[in-house]
């Protein structure tokens, strides 16, 4: 059975390699980092991609890859062994700018890069939704935010708390 050192170690290779110029760890997994964990499906990546010929934006050079190396699809993730990765493009300058700053982190002896958590709780309050603003609640408990730096990430990106009734 594949752990989840094996897919960082996968993810790793794929930076290296070239085949994605960058990536962090999102999502609920991220918070796994600095809070409690919470209950996910699967493995958000943000990812920077080699800049493409075409004027539409493809995944495919990504995905191809990944299906010459024997990984299986299913709808939107990628089986990296028995775990679903879903590869998301960094999609804004929020996103952009969460993994250009990403904390590396110690797995088990692999190194991984993933969404600080002051970019992780900007990302849920511009994106909304009781289960992510919940998971901010948790980092903000654990005093794992820096308020100053999450104010000044907000104000910087635009993005207003949405809170949820």
């Amino acid at each position: 059975m594949a752990t989840l050192t094996e897919v960082f170690k996968v993810l790793n290779g794929l930076q290296a390699e070239g085949v994605i110029q960058k990536y962090a760890v999102a999502g609920a997994m991220a918070f796994l980092f600095y809070t409690e964990p919470a209950r996910t499906y699967d493995l958000d990546v943000f990812v920077f991609l080699p800049p493409q010929e075409s004027p539409i934006f493809s995944m495919e050079p990504l995905y191809g890859q990944l299906r010459e190396r024997g990984y299986t699809f299913d709808a939107e993730h990628v089986m990296i062994d028995e775990t679903p990765v879903q590869f998301i493009p960094a999609y804004n300058a929020l996103a952009e700018e969460a993994v250009e700053q990403a904390v590396s982190h110690d797995y088990d002896g692999v190194a991984v890069p993933v969404v600080g958590p002051e970019y992780l709780a900007a990302l849920a309050y511009q994106t909304g939704g009781r289960h992510r603003l919940s998971r901010v609640e948790s980092l903000l408990d654990d005093n794992r935010v820096d308020v100053e730096k999450l104010n000044a990430i907000m104000t910087r990106h635009g993005v207003v708390s949405k809170k949820e009734p």
